[in-house]
């Protein structure tokens, strides 16, 4: 941690100084178009920052659109509940668990909208509870603050030391090609398989397919390279499906069958542990033509079937991984579809209603208690349990977060009371 302080890497460097400069670009415009709140859009360049291009432009553009939802049903609640607490109260605790449901079962930036929808509407609402006729011009101004920090984060993030997401994916999926063909060639020996090296493949995958929704972004290079890493994902999960059903179909022979084939599965090993694609395609079909002479039983030649398949999988898999590098495709990738994820529609059902039951409660204390500052603990709670919802230690973040705010306090005692009585000007504040 002391290293990271005082010793950053360049990149580091690059990346605190745009943050610095667009904050301060939005703030200063913020206040120069006297907008009602500037510090949203100071609040909001931090928030969308990203060391990479596409991240800016894809969080910022994903929070733009949850914003809005969130803003138009904050309006709608006002227009129809504004002289019924309890309803209005309910409608805001229901559509917070209806979000936070949808954002548990989703992915990526569709589901940070999700978030942002959910407790926009507390931002927007909320406060306007006693000034219910003021709400749109409050909604019209978070929205143009928000608008301006996106803005003027993804401006920031292009001109200024640009780093691009689709730069770097010929690296990653070299390295992910490499994983996975180390993972295929440790499947198809029961002796040696390694149950830790097709995780770290299958990781890989993920990993790098979720950068895919990034470079998309990134313009019409950036969308080819996303369409080849999803090509590129797709091979690479049929090539360790493929060695698994070689091994499975190994384990059916017997040490006689076995020993016979064994000069052509260790050539296969060899094939793809050198990773080269005209040594696997002289090989597959030597395979393909050996595999249907007489002297092998049925099993001995699905096996070298098997095999002459998962070398044609192999070198599928190289002509994806030279697809991204040069970001040109051969035409296959209208047939490349994207990872099917997990839905757990239960445990998102459980997200959403402890969500709702922990805004809810705290609606009923406001009216019973009629606490003055109950609206801003209710704000806090529907961001931390948009935010933190799926998180299997949501109970720790959340006092993590209670931590942050009572070390926040002296310095913002600090700041309010001392330094902002002698400051001068936009640059002392900035």
């Amino acid at each position: 941690m002391v290293q990271v302080l005082l010793c950053p890497r360049l990149h580091e460097l690059q990346f605190a100084v745009k943050a610095l400069l667009a904050g301060g670009l939005a703030l200063y415009l913020a206040f120069g178009l006297e907008l009602e709140q500037p510090q949203w859009a100071l609040m909001t360049v931090l928030i969308v920052s990203q060391p990479l291009s596409g991240m800016v432009v894809a969080k910022g553009l994903f929070r733009l659109l949850g914003t809005l939802v969130g803003t138009a049903m904050s309006v709608l609640m006002i227009a129809l509940f504004a002289q019924a607490p309890w309803l209005f109260l309910l409608a805001i605790s229901l559509w917070l668990g209806l979000c936070t449901a949808a954002s548990t079962s989703l992915r990526n930036h569709v589901s940070y909208a999700f978030v942002l929808s959910g407790y926009t509407v507390a931002i927007i609402g909320l406060p306007a509870v006693d000034q219910p006729l003021l709400v749109f011009e409050q909604a019209v101004a978070r929205c143009t603050e928000i608008c301006l920090g996106i803005i003027c984060a993804s401006a920031v993030s292009a001109i200024l030391w640009p780093q691009r997401v689709e730069q770097n994916l010929d690296k990653q999926a070299h390295a992910t090609w490499l994983l996975g063909m180390q993972a295929a060639r440790g499947e198809i020996d029961p002796r040696q398989r390694q149950p830790q090296g097709l995780l770290n493949a299958l990781s890989k995958i993920v990993e790098v397919d979720a950068q895919r929704d990034h470079a998309w972004f990134e313009g019409e290079r950036g969308r080819r390279r996303a369409g080849a890493l999803a090509l590129l994902s797709r091979d690479l999960l049929s090539l360790l499906r493929t060695a698994r059903g070689v091994a499975r179909q190994r384990a059916r022979l017997s040490e006689e069958e076995e020993r016979r084939v064994e000069r052509w599965l260790a050539a296969l090993a060899s094939a793809l542990e050198g990773t080269d694609p005209a040594s696997m395609q002289a090989l597959r079909e030597e395979l393909a033509q050996v595999a249907v002479e007489p002297q092998w039983s049925n099993d001995q030649r699905y096996l070298l079937t098997r095999c002459s398949v998962l070398l044609l999988k192999a070198v599928n898999a190289e002509k994806g991984m030279r697809a991204v590098a040069s970001g040109e495709v051969e035409g296959r990738v209208g047939s490349a579809g994207t990872l099917s994820w997990h839905r757990d529609l239960q445990m998102a059902l459980f997200y959403g209603t402890r969500s709702a039951l922990a805004l809810l409660g705290l609606s009923v204390y406001w009216i019973y208690t009629a606490w003055p500052a109950a609206s801003g603990a209710m704000l806090l709670a529907a961001v931390v349990c948009s935010l933190f919802a799926n998180r299997d230690n949501a109970v720790a973040i959340g006092l993590s977060f209670l931590r942050g705010i009572v070390y926040a306090i002296p310095a913002a005692m600090l700041v309010s009371q001392w330094l902002l009585p002698q400051w001068n000007g936009f640059p002392l504040l900035c």
